[in-house]
């Protein structure tokens, strides 16, 4: 029988269908706990208590470890209906002692091996594997030792052990001796937990492996006769609090995670960056998994929490999954496995859980034949627009009938009602300029840096030999550009370490000056049109630039730099020497801000090595320290520009080979592929977005948060007349919507946000096709009947007409003279939302809320829904981010800000735009 929900979330996405206020009693609606109790048969028998510790699925069945409160035995549960009811496994291994005593709460005892489509479970004293969860075998050849952790990657199940790691990929032959590899110095050393990642397309597993006050970052190739393991980088001291006991890989957050005794997660990038992330005020964290879409973690008391599967920071925000236990008693949840994109299975110590990490909707999938019964207001009046003598003359557009008429898209009602068409929408687009002509550009140059200090923007322009540099200026936001007035970069400009670098221009906030660099000299200017010398900010000829608050830093011969001072030359007592980089040049140099102790974190690069640097200003020398280096292949080729996005707390670099470059640290540096077959060859920010462009001329843009290879990027739109053939390498905003694009020779102008018809947008690639409700086309002839008559001044609603509607009730008869809102009235405090780039944005006063997001198709049907209760609302403009929610295949929407989830109180709604 199917069950009927009337859920917090089914109201609230019907509330959409319905274009009025409504009036819900709020305890007819109570929040859902999205977990439900799993039955477990017989946890508990005669050799003991039990409790769950560990747990592994294979997609269609669940196995789980138990051990008795000692941890001293053990005994293993399935599940074949996705985590619903649990049974004791049909066989329980013979004398399965489970004692690990040098981690005795180790969760990493159970595993899924994928590639031979078995389970592993591991005991002190042998180990065993089963097909199906449910019947089990020995398999000496898997047990290499008892104080073991095991993990799995790819076609290798993989440990960490004593002073020790090791192997195997054979269920026939015993080849620990072969595979093992001794940790040099680790005497005493005992692994507490083993996590590696797939491996990589030289063949490498990367493995990290730590106890309380040591780590280790190594890897190995699958050799004949034995693996070949090299030790990457190692770290020690207080690792973790306490004794860790679970660890995963998120493979999209490039990050290992792990918990601890004394209920921390930890996010790892490599054993020399291991970060606490505090996940809410108070939680003790206690388990973690995650999919190729969430992260999801488990708390002493029973609560969970969920954020994006992605780079973990200090600053990821997490958002509570409602929680609530039929007997109020809440337990530990320790154990955390997917088993799809959106329901898992959470154990507690003595009880299971099957959970979905956002609600699903059973029923109704259509909006109600009702409208709820609307709270009414008081009755707006208007000026009317013309006089109540004269007849409203309305020339419908397309209208095969005597009257003006406005058919609703969905109106389930037989209630006169006007649904606008949806305002035509411009595309962001970009609008190029006249030609230039060499009075800006001398014959042969071409533009490779752009700078702006929000009002003026600085352009540098070289021959094609980068031997000779041109500079120009804006004064109107980079609408017109004249050639700067005198010229000192105009013979010696090449930087022969980097030929083709786009670091060689910055505006300096600090001292509100623009700084060109030079071969010879760096020149300073306020405003762009007048250039000065100042040999006190030149270090030497092959530097790339930055700046970083009040610092102008450097990557230079195997070297950097940096200063603060314009008066005197410092560069002899700021200059940092880069272990063991002889004949090393960075092409790229960037910085982020300072932290608040006053370190400056650079990142510098070339193709072949990178390294994390990080200095304070200290006097009378710059202290600087080696936080991480890396060697190989850091890019394909030569990079050639760098930026710092705070937001998404990432550098982005591209090269010589047309590439994009989504950088963490040295370690961490991911090749982002923005569309298929699109080369990469330039890359601006704003706080709101980041834009690419590309070989072919165009533009893609996403919004400014950590970027991975699942990010999806969304082109901007260029005019059919406006086309672009020339490589769009220099990107600079001037505000967080509004920037300037450089190509070769010409410049456009741009906007990264959507504009409607009435905001003046930039050449806009959509035009309206019927007027637009917001301005309708004015009357040239009235039509054959009178479509109202008020008897008073008409409301500025016309949804709701003074008289009777005529003959048709379902077809108003006159085009509305403003857009009707189908919202509540705005509270006049100052509440507002509204959805672009697939998130809502929302003014309200501080504290938290509920924000809404519902889709429906063209039938009306909800396709898709998302609450984000208790959102913080902490600024003006603040972006929301739905989880789980696509306006794929819908053809209207609705976003709403609600007071809470408990009395329901609307505060702001808008329509979800639709092109």
């Amino acid at each position: 029988m199917k069950k009927k929900v009337v859920s917090l979330i089914m109201s609230v996405a019907l509330a959409f269908s319905s274009m009025h206020v409504m009036n819900i009693a709020a305890e007819n609606v109570k929040a859902e706990s999205n977990l439900t109790e799993a039955t477990v048969t017989n946890l508990n028998i005669s050799t003991g208590n039990y409790e769950f510790i560990d747990i592994a699925s294979n997609g269609s069945t669940l196995v789980a470890l138990t051990k008795t409160t000692d941890k001293t035995l053990g005994r293993l549960f399935y599940s074949t209906d996705n985590g619903a009811t649990w049974q004791p496994c049909q066989n329980q291994p013979p004398n399965l002692a489970a004692t690990i005593s040098s981690n005795k709460n180790s969760q990493q005892q159970l595993v899924y091996w994928k590639a031979n489509n078995i389970f592993v479970a591991h005991g002190a004293a042998s180990t065993y594997t089963s097909e199906d969860g449910i019947l089990w075998a020995e398999n000496k050849n898997l047990h290499w030792s008892t104080n073991t952790m095991i993990d799995v990657s790819g076609n290798q199940l993989v440990f960490g052990g004593q002073d020790s790691a090791n192997a195997t990929a054979d269920l026939t032959a015993n080849q620990f001796k072969n595979n093992k590899y001794t940790i040099p110095n680790s005497s005493g050393f005992y692994a507490q937990v083993a996590v590696a990642k797939p491996a990589a397309e030289d063949g490498n597993i990367s493995m990290f492996i730590c106890n309380q006050y040591k780590a280790y970052d190594l890897s190995f190739q699958t050799t004949s006769p034995k693996y070949t393991w090299t030790m990457q980088n190692n770290n020690q001291g207080s690792i973790t609090k306490n004794a860790p006991y679970d660890a995963t890989y998120s493979q999209e957050a490039g990050q290992y995670l792990i918990v601890d005794g004394s209920e921390k997660l930890y996010a790892i990038t490599d054993s020399k960056n291991i970060a606490k992330i505090t996940v809410a005020n108070g939680e003790k964290v206690v388990g973690v998994g995650t999919n190729e879409d969430y992260i999801l973690v488990g708390t002493e008391n029973g609560k969970l929490y969920k954020t994006n599967n992605t780079v973990l920071t200090t600053e990821t925000a997490w958002d509570e999954i409602p929680t609530s236990y039929d007997d109020g008693t809440a337990e530990p949840l320790k154990n955390i496995k997917f088993i799809d994109k959106n329901n898992f299975v959470a154990l507690g110590t003595t009880k299971a859980y099957t959970g979905e990490v956002v609600k699903s909707i059973v029923e109704p999938t259509e909006a109600p034949t009702e409208e709820p019964t609307a709270t009414p207001t008081i009755e707006p009046t208007a000026t009317p627009t013309a006089k109540p003598t004269d007849e409203p003359k309305v020339t419908p557009t397309v209208n095969p009938t005597d009257k003006p008429e406005v058919t609703p898209t969905v109106n389930p009602t037989d209630k006169p009602e006007v649904t606008p068409t949806t305002v035509p929408t411009a595309t962001p687009t970009i609008e190029p300029t006249e030609e230039p002509n060499d009075e800006l550009l001398p014959e042969g140059y071409s533009f490779v840096d752009i700078a702006s200090n929000g009002n003026n923007l600085v352009a540098m322009a070289k021959d094609e030999d980068r031997t000779k540099a041109h500079l120009c200026y804006s004064k109107d936001g980079g609408k017109t550009w004249k050639a700067s007035e005198n010229q000192p970069l105009a013979e010696k400009a090449l930087i022969s370490s980097n030929k083709n670098s786009q670091q060689q221009l910055v505006y300096w906030k600090a001292n509100n000056i623009f700084v060109a660099h030079g071969a010879a000299s760096t020149y300073t200017s306020t405003d762009g049109v007048t250039w000065t010398e100042n040999t006190a900010l030149h270090w030497t000829t092959n530097t790339m630039l930055t700046t970083s608050g009040n610092q102008l830093a450097f990557g230079g011969q195997d070297s950097a730099n940096a200063t603060a001072d314009l008066q005197t030359k410092q560069f002899a007592n700021n200059k940092y020497v880069i272990p063991k980089s002889s004949g090393y040049y960075a092409q790229v140099a960037v910085a982020k801000p300072a932290d608040s102790e006053g370190n400056v974190a650079m990142f510098i690069c070339d193709k072949y090595k990178a390294y994390d640097l990080s200095f304070q200003a200290t006097s009378p020398k710059y202290t600087w320290t080696l936080k991480n280096n890396n060697a190989g292949t850091m890019t394909e080729n030569a990079p050639y520009d760098a930026l710092y996005a705070e937001k998404a707390d990432q550098y982005f670099m591209v090269d010589g080979s047309e590439k994009l470059y989504a950088v963490t640290d040295s370690k961490n540096i991911a090749k982002i592929t923005v569309a298929d077959g699109e080369k990469i060859v330039g890359v601006g920010a704003s706080d709101k977005y980041i834009v690419v462009g590309t070989e072919s001329g165009k533009l893609y843009k996403t919004d400014n948060v950590a970027v991975t290879a699942e990010t999806k990027w969304e082109e901007i739109s260029i005019a059919a007349e406006d086309k672009i053939s020339e490589p769009l390498r220099n990107i600079e905003f001037t505000d967080e919507d509004t920037f300037v694009a450089l190509g070769n020779t010409k410049w456009y102008n741009g906007k990264a946000v959507n504009s409607t018809p009435t905001d003046n947008p930039i050449k806009p690639t959509v035009s309206p096709t019927t007027a637009p409700t917001e301005n309708p086309v004015k009357p040239t002839t009235a039509p054959t009947e009178n479509p109202v008559k008020p008897t008073a001044a008409p409301t500025e609603n016309p949804i709701k007409p003074t008289v009777a509607p005529t003959d048709d009730p379902t077809k108003p008869t006159a085009t509305p003279t403003t857009a009707p809102t189908e919202e509540p009235t705005p509270d006049p405090s100052g509440y507002s939302i509204r959805y672009e780039n697939g998130k809502a944005v929302v003014n309200a006063p501080s504290g938290k809320y509920a924000v809404i997001f519902a889709a429906y198709d063209s039938d009306g049907k909800l396709i898709s829904v998302a609450v984000k209760q208790d959102t913080e609302i902490t600024k003006a403009n603040q972006s929301v981010y739905p989880n789980k929610f696509t306006t794929a295949g819908a053809a209207a929407g609705k976003v709403m800000l609600w007071d809470n989830l408990n009395n329901m109180v609307p505060r702001a709604a808008a329509s979800i735009p639709f092109n």
